[in-house]
């Protein structure tokens, strides 16, 4: 009975479940509410938007009027509603909304007024610096189309290629170099921008310096580089330039490789080329220092470069076999430069110990002969005599004897073709002079005036001698073929004293040049004489016409007088400390100086 009665129910439940799928359910929307329309202040035609809840999506089905009158929505959300305001008189206006019959709970106001004047201005231009051709960008508020508005650079109006409401691209005109007003004619209303655009001149004025060769750095100035140093395109001769840094006014530039001449440089930047400047390639002197350091040292040391050390280095010569012999006073020896690629090494061929004769004689000037042997002028100190020694490639001393004639600071040996010894002696007081020696025995000798002199060289073909002094302050001419006195080729007769009296003196006037005490000497294969001074320069001596020295002119070609530094560079931007002995490359055309004392260094000085 139970069992009948609970499906007699479930069967009632299902066909009343039925019943409910079968009858239609009601949902009814509530109310639309409004919260707030934008702009409040409004004008005839222009768009609002109504925000609030129970709006339907449908646009239709929104009823808005404004003061009554129907507007009609352009598009909806539950919560939003857009539409284009209607005409109006000026003044307060009130929003109502109706959505299915249903009004919202409460109206808008808003507020209709005139149209406002909408303010045209110019907020600034870019760049503010360029070129007659460029495109200068106008910023601003509210400007007109572009064909009503003109544009003006100074008094001259520019091309207009473009306006928005926002921005008006134009053509800068041509104008001369300067900055000038940027005026702007739009919507009947005339402005000037805030600030003036500067024409610039692409250009090279200058560069530094004027010569020289591949890898110096030049400075080019002028005006209108980019600042980003790869965005200029410097070539010299067609070959490229490293730019190294940039500034709109200044390039400081690697040279590249090129033959001896005059080139301009070709700068490119952007679109714009330009040529200037002048840079002539084979034409400066060199000075770099390629083995020893000016730092302090109590000793040699062999070793490469600035490692190695010598301690007053005096003189340097060329070996036959290529290498360089330097003499060192400080230590008393005779030590070996090599160059092999431009590694420069010191190596050692003998030096002082014990009671030897090396000790204490100060080893100066030196020459070799025919056979490889080295002869060095002795110049004597501290309880040893001068004399003339002679050293062998296994670095064993001896001492050349010379009879007859008592020598007294021997300053330079030299040794001709012939193996004819020739001895500078600048004596310890009263008369020096040269003699010329053959096996032991004097054959000549020059007397040279009561003052000192110091060193000594050949000409080309050994048929004169040049003796520099040390205060006498000229050069002395010997004819080595003739028993006459030497003769004053060049300088006053009254050595510098200073930077102000110091001067080559005239062309072709060699007896006007002042000089100083010299070092080193040595004459190149065209006959120019190059010589050192102490007080800090490099000169030359070229002869004139028929290669007569009388008509000769000096030239200082590197370092500046009393200017004891040692400094690396081209011509008188290279400094040095106290140049001495000089030797010539097998090239004939590189020179090899020492220079220092106390702290001997080689520079190598050469013509690019």
């Amino acid at each position: 009975m139970k069992r009948l009665l609970r499906l007699v129910m479930g069967i009632a439940l299902v066909a009343a479940g039925a019943a409910c799928q079968d009858a239609e359910i009601s949902v009814e929307r509530p109310a639309p509410r409004l919260i707030s329309i934008v702009p409040s202040t409004v004008w005839n035609g222009c768009t609002a938007i109504i925000s609030g809840t129970g709006f339907s999506t449908v646009a239709g089905e929104n009823i808005v009027t404004v003061d009554g009158q129907a507007v009609a929505v352009t598009s909806a959300t539950a919560n939003r509603l857009t539409l284009t305001m209607p005409e109006h008189p000026d003044g307060k206006a009130r929003v109502a909304l109706t959505v299915d019959g249903k009004a919202a709970d409460i109206e808008l106001e808003t507020v209709y007024a005139a149209l406002p004047d909408l303010e045209t201005k110019v907020t600034g231009i870019a760049p503010v610096k360029g070129y007659a051709g460029d495109v200068v960008t106008i910023s601003g508020e509210n400007f007109g189309a572009a064909e009503g508005t003109v544009v003006k650079f100074g008094d001259v109006a520019a091309t207009v290629q473009s306006a928005t409401a926002n921005s008006i691209r134009v053509v800068a005109p041509v104008h001369a170099k300067g900055a000038v007003d940027v005026t702007v004619i739009s919507n009947g209303k005339t402005m000037k921008a805030p600030s003036q655009f500067t024409y610039m001149v692409f250009s090279i004025t200058s560069n530094a310096p004027t010569a020289g060769g591949e890898g110096d750095e030049v400075t080019l100035n002028g005006e209108g580089f980019s600042e980003v140093a790869d965005d200029n395109i410097v070539l010299v001769n067609g070959q490229k330039a490293l730019v190294k840094s940039a500034t709109e006014t200044s390039l400081v530039v690697v040279m590249p490789d090129n033959p001896e001449g005059k080139y301009n440089f070709t700068l490119t930047v952007g679109d714009k080329t330009i040529t200037g400047g002048e840079f002539s390639y084979g034409g400066a002197w060199r000075v770099k220092t390629v083995l020893g350091a000016s730092a302090g040292t109590t000793q040699d040391v062999a070793g490469a470069g600035l490692n190695a050390r010598m301690k007053n280095a005096q003189d340097i010569v060329l070996a036959p076999d290529g290498s360089y012999w330097i003499t060192i006073r400080g230590t008393h020896g005779v030590w070996k430069m090599t160059n092999v690629d431009e590694t420069y090494t010191l190596s050692k061929i003998v030096a002082t110990s014990g009671d030897d004769l090396l000790k204490n004689s100060f080893p100066w000037g030196g020459d070799f002969d025919s056979k490889g042997l080295f002869y060095i002028a002795g110049k004597g100190g501290s309880g040893r005599a001068s004399c003339v020694l002679t050293c062998d490639a296994s670095g064993k001393v001896a001492e050349y004897a010379i009879a007859d004639v008592t020598l007294a600071n021997v300053m330079k040996v030299l040794v001709d073709k012939s193996d004819n010894i020739y001895v500078l002696v600048r004596a310890t007081a009263g008369q020096g002079f040269v003699i010329k020696v053959k096996d032991g025995k004097v054959l000549k000798k020059w007397n040279l005036t009561a003052k000192l002199y110091e060193m000594m060289c050949f000409n080309t073909d050994e048929t004169k001698i040049f003796v520099f002094g040390n205060d006498s302050g000229d050069i002395q001419l010997i004819d080595v073929n003739s028993d006459s006195a030497p003769v004053r080729i060049a300088g006053t007769g009254t050595m510098h004293t200073d930077a102000d009296t110091y001067t080559d003196g005239q062309e072709g006037q060699p007896l006007t040049a002042t000089l100083r005490q010299c070092e080193g000497c040595i004459c190149a294969a065209d006959g120019t004489i190059y010589f050192t001074e102490i007080k800090g320069t490099v000169r030359t001596f070229t002869p004139g016409a028929g290669g007569d020295y009388s008509k000769g002119t000096i030239r200082t070609i590197a370092g500046q007088p009393y200017v004891a530094t040692v400094k690396d560079g081209i011509g008188t931007a290279a400094t040095f400390y106290y140049p001495g002995g000089m030797c010539l490359a097998p090239d004939g055309k590189t020179l090899y100086m020492i220079d220092g004392t106390g702290n001997g260094t080689v520079r190598k000085i050469f013509y690019k």
